[in-house]
């Protein structure tokens, strides 16, 4: 890339954040950054003030990912991720732009006091198949509440193969019989992966 010149993700808003990038002190666009994490590594306090911002959709999508790939204090990271969850309820329909982030970003920068948030939008059916990152990031959380939002999930036919396979994961008790359940439901999705996720049960019982 020549001096002077910029990557761009041609999205609405993109020139007017790297305005602001720029008197931020941050001497690259947010193409460069979104795809060259190495950029600016210490600047994540100053990209998440800008994430904070009413921006365009698409731009604060971007945004978030370079967030999440800078150095950031733990107060920082839960901050930035309640940020990442206003994001998706205000935006459940646009599943498709935000599906990278609910199945990446999410479950990796978890806030465990988010356990009751993510477990009510894991049960709720307008996120559509952004639902399966909700439950790896109840995974990640790993404690009694979320264990007792991802039984809940076990018996939706839309969430049980992927809510089962968490609770695999999480060796509770009760999964393969809860796996032998959820093949019954009318409507059940991903059956292959529920019947791996029982296979993988009885091999090790």
């Amino acid at each position: 890339m020549s001096k002077g010149t910029y990557s761009s993700l041609t999205v609405e808003g993109e020139v007017e954040l790297n305005a602001e990038l720029r008197r931020t002190g941050i001497p690259h666009s947010i193409g460069d950054l979104f795809h060259d994490n190495t950029l600016c590594r210490e600047r994540g306090p100053e990209l998440l003030e800008l994430f904070r911002r009413p921006l365009p959709f698409n731009v604060r999508t971007a945004l978030a990912q370079v967030v999440f790939a800078r150095k950031l204090k733990p107060k920082q990271r839960r901050e930035a991720f309640t940020v990442l969850m206003e994001l998706i309820k205000e935006n459940p329909e646009k599943y498709n732009a935000l599906s990278m982030l609910v199945w990446n970003e999410l479950p990796d920068n978890v806030d465990p006091t988010k356990v009751h948030e993510l477990g009510q939008m894991a049960l709720d059916r307008k996120y559509g198949p952004l639902r399966s990152g909700f439950l790896m990031a109840l995974k990640q959380i790993r404690n009694a509440t979320a264990v007792g939002y991802l039984l809940r999930a076990a018996r939706d036919p839309l969430t049980a193969a992927v809510a089962l396979d968490q609770l695999a994961r999480l060796r509770v008790p009760g999964t393969l019989q809860l796996c032998e359940q959820a093949l019954t439901l009318p409507g059940i999705i991903h059956e292959d992966a529920l019947r791996e996720t029982r296979a993988k049960l009885k091999r090790r019982v």
